[in-house]
């Protein structure tokens, strides 16, 4: 982590390599610079939050409450030439090695579940599965049918999260 010229903390960081020793000699290499972040400060007006929700701290002096924001650091968006925007009810499927998908999702219910395919081949044997569960506020990564290798992959991941109360779904891959 480190201040850039802005001020700004900027992290970057190694993404892991989960490939047994074997497969990681024989492609020489293991893991992978990860997309440089922003960390900032969210602050929002007190609200109601689910009773395990510790993530946020509460201040009620001020009538804020804080937590760690991580995005895509702003230098980065340069490197994004020739966006072409796409509705989501006319997207199907792209066909790229390289892409940015970013997404949000509105006026939810509460009860949806988002299902993202990526990297999928032709005849469906491998896809990478992003899972996001407004129900039970839960993200997962499924990377099983990642690769018809046998990489040993711990899948699926799987962390929380917590949209507040009329809070819109941002999602960027």
């Amino acid at each position: 982590i480190f201040r850039d010229s802005e001020g700004r903390f900027v992290q970057l960081g190694w993404a892991d390599e989960t490939a047994k020793s074997h497969i990681v000699t024989r492609q020489g290499w293991a893991g992978c610079l990860a997309y440089p972040r922003e960390l900032y400060e969210i602050s929002r007006p007190i609200s109601n939050l689910p009773k395990d929700d510790n993530i946020w701290t509460m201040d009620a002096t001020s009538g804020r409450m804080t937590t760690l924001g991580i995005r895509p650091a702003p230098q980065m968006t340069n490197l994004r030439q020739n966006v072409t925007p796409c509705p989501l009810r006319s997207f199907t499927a792209m066909r790229s090695k390289n892409f940015a998908l970013e997404v949000t999702f509105c006026q939810l219910s509460g009860n949806e579940i988002f299902e993202l395919h990526v990297r999928k081949a032709p005849c469906h044997g491998e896809v990478t599965k992003i899972i996001l569960d407004i129900r039970k506020s839960c993200i997962i990564v499924d990377r099983s049918r990642s690769s018809l290798e046998n990489f040993g992959t711990n899948s699926p991941d799987s962390g929380s999260f917590h949209l507040l109360s009329n809070e819109d779904l941002h999602v960027q891959i």
